[in-house]
């Protein structure tokens, strides 16, 4: 068995452990509850893991992780406001100066 990923949140390794099924990967979630210990031990000792269980796969599974974690969704673009004229961070609908929307309503 080998070790590919440790997170502090259990959910997240659960999403990572359904991404490696999906690919025919078996892993486990070792200490998935040790985060209550926080505060006693050091709050990376207390970080659940995600194992592989077959060795071969180690590399594989690191590959899988990683296209996971990257972001599925490209960024979306900045725009200015119709209203105002304000530079807006593409993840915004409407402007934050004037209130209006991306599509000038």
């Amino acid at each position: 068995m080998t070790r590919v990923y440790s997170a502090p949140h259990a959910l997240v390794l659960g999403n990572l452990r359904n991404a490696l099924l999906l690919e025919g990967i078996e892993s486990e979630i070792r200490t998935p509850f040790l985060g209550a210990a926080r505060g006693d031990l050091p709050f990376t000792e207390c970080w659940s893991e995600l194992w592989v269980l077959d060795d071969a796969l180690a590399r594989s599974a690191t590959a899988v992780i990683r296209r996971a974690l990257a972001s599925s969704e490209p960024e979306a673009p900045s725009w200015k406001c119709p209203g105002c004229g304000e530079e807006i961070e593409g993840q915004f609908t409407a402007c934050w100066q004037c209130g209006t929307g991306s599509n000038g309503l």
